[in-house]
Order: structure tokens, then sequence, then C-alpha cells
């Protein structure tokens, strides 16, 4: 074949403009609106773009809501009470967080398509669920019979509701996130103040102390991966909240922080998805975070002109959805869906090339 010296420049041209592009990647944003009241929030998403959270309705309770692409938004109910939370969905769409009962406790539950099912307590009065895997396991925390202490818990379908237990001398404890190996992460408080622990729960039910790395840390989410994020609480410098992302190997590394310039800086990470990627809120913004491409305030990476102000990201899929709360451009504090729109990628064949370049080019003109 006869050898064209033009073409490794070309190669290196489309290369370098390729890379450009996806480094400028940006979102476009849906706004999921309300059933009728003033203010909505998004907690969690599956990779089929189901998203869940809670909405106020026109007389001001919040109710859980459902959302998808084909139907909109649409409420799940409660237990018989004014109210409902939804925290989580897995890849079938299940559906997990709390709502009220008729006596206005709250009570966890579980949706699966056809109404809530009541999951329970541990023998108190109240319980919440915070997330689901994609077995069907249910976590989050509950009242024991005779206390006012909230104790972790892990439901399933065979064993019920059970108390995952805390370090000694620890009361209180929350769990808060499981991966789809039935590894759970929260926090474990213990009886002298409000000085709690990261902990991860393994299978077998041991509890492991990831440590207390200010005055108060918890662990919220866990991947596939057991890359764990969370946030901890220092009053020795200007940063009383710090995110961090933790693994058994490498131990905690302090996620930077947005600065919007005042003198209280305080980032929390919120969740992680199996890339690495981290969402959260930092200065008041909401911030999404990679290995490669650091720390993004999402307003950066919105299209221009979109007029919102995201403060909230709540949690990430793996295909880099973005769901949390912000101002849209009327000014009301609404859930949004951020999608990522990745530059599309030049396959080059002979004079190809130049060809795709000139039409790229004429199309961002």
């Amino acid at each position: 074949m006869k050898f064209n010296p033009i073409a490794p420049v070309i190669f290196i041209v489309v290369v370098l403009f390729v890379n450009q592009a996806l480094a400028q990647e940006q979102y476009s944003i849906i706004d999921l609106g309300t059933l009728g009241g003033e203010q909505s929030m998004a907690w969690g998403l599956n990779s089929t773009g189901v998203v869940v959270g809670s909405t106020q309705l026109p007389l001001g309770n919040y109710v859980a809501f459902k959302w998808d692409s084909v139907n909109g938004m649409v409420s799940l109910g409660t237990l018989g009470g004014p109210r409902s939370f939804a925290f989580a969905v897995n890849e079938v769409g299940q559906i997990v967080g709390d709502a009220a009962i008729p006596s206005g406790l709250t009570h966890a539950f579980l949706f699966s398509g056809t109404g809530m099912e009541d999951l329970g307590t541990l023998g108190g009065t109240s319980s919440w669920a915070r997330d689901i895997n994609n077995s069907g396991q249910v976590v989050g925390d509950a009242k024991s019979l005779g206390s006012v202490d909230s104790r972790p818990f892990i439901w399933d379908r065979d064993n019920g509701m059970t108390d995952m237990g805390s370090l000694p001398e620890h009361p209180v404890a929350f769990a808060k996130g499981i991966n789809d190996y039935g590894i759970v992460v929260g926090e474990s408080v213990p009886s002298t103040g409000n000085q709690s622990h990261a902990v991860i729960w393994d299978t077998s039910g041991d509890i492991t102390d990831i440590g207390k790395f200010g005055h108060y840390t918890s662990a919220n989410d866990i991947n596939n991966s057991n890359q764990v994020a969370g946030s901890w609480y220092d009053t020795q410098n200007g940063t009383y909240w710090n995110a961090f992302l933790w693994t058994a190997d490498g131990g905690r590394t302090d996620l930077p922080e947005l600065d919007d310039g005042s003198s209280v800086i305080y980032t929390f990470a919120n969740a992680i998805n199996n890339l690495g990627q981290v969402v959260g809120e930092s200065a008041g913004w909401a911030y999404v975070w990679d290995s490669n491409g650091g720390m993004q305030k999402l307003n950066d990476i919105l299209p221009e002109g979109s007029d919102w102000n995201l403060k909230y990201a709540n949690d990430i899929n793996d295909k880099g959805w973005i769901v949390g709360q912000g101002f849209n451009p009327e000014g009301n504090l609404h859930a949004f869906l951020l999608i990522p729109e990745p530059a599309t990628m030049l396959l080059l064949c002979g004079a190809a090339g130049p060809v795709l370049l000139k039409r790229r080019r004429k199309s961002r003109a």
C-alpha cells in the first residue's frame, strides 16, 4: 500500500479534536416538575432512567414519586398517612423509602409496582429505608422494642427485617447504602455523644470501623468495587465538612471543594456509581467528581443559557446520568435529571477524515 504522508497528520488532528470535545462534555437537563405543589427533590435513579424522589402536593404535603420518560411523574401514594419519600430504585424497578402510617408514625416501605408494602420495624415505633440492591435487599434504620435509639437493619423477602448490629458501646447506628454483593455502609454512634464512625457490614454480619476522621463521620454509599463515598466533619480548620472516597487498600482520600469565596467551605459526598464517579454538594453547588476530570460544578457543564442553579446532586448511574434538586429558570426548586451528551467518535477511513472534520466544524458554526 502506498504511504500517504498526510494521513498521520489527519489522524493526530482528529484524535486531539475528539479528546477536546470529550473533555468539554455537556449535559441536557430535564425539569421533572411537581404534582401540583411548589417543590420536588430527586433522590435516586437506575440505569433505565427511572427516577424516584418526593414532591409537594397542592396542599403542601410531600409524596413519593416515580418518574420515567413515558409516564412522567406519578405518585406512589402513602401507607395511609399524609406523607411519603422515595430514596432508591434498583434495576428491576423496586423502590424503597419511608411513609406515614395512619397514626402518623413513619415506616419503611417497598414499592414493587402494585403498591406500598410496609416493611415494619424492629419492634419499635418507626423505620426508614434508604437503599436497595438488585437482589431486593433493603437497608435503613429502625426503632427497636422499648428503645428510642435507631438501629441499622437489612431486610429481604425470606428473613424480614434484621438488626445488623453496631460497634461495641455504640447504641445507635444507621445503614445508608448497599451494593449488589450485600456489603452495607453507614455510621455507628457511641453512647458518649455524636462522635460517629463510618462503618462497613459484610455479608457474614461482621462490622469494620472505617474510622472517625473528625467529630462526625458517615459512609453514605458503596459501589460494586467496594469503593465507599462519605463525609466527615472537621472542627480543626475552615473546612467543616469534607467529602471522602475510601477503599480497603488505599484508605481515605479527601475530595476537593468548590470555593464560592465564603469563609465556610463544605463538601458532601452523596452517591458513587460503579465507575467511581461521585456526586454531592459543595459550597452550595451540585458537583460530579471522578479521578480523571476532578471536581466539576454541574452548572458549568450545562448547555449555555439553561438558567438553572443546581444545588444538590443525590445519585448517579453507570451511564453518568445525575439526579438532584435545583432552582429552574422560573426560580422554583425542582427535581432534575441530567443526561450527558458525549461527542460522536470519528472513524477514519482514507479521505473520510477531512470530510468528517469539515462537517463537524460546519455543525458548530
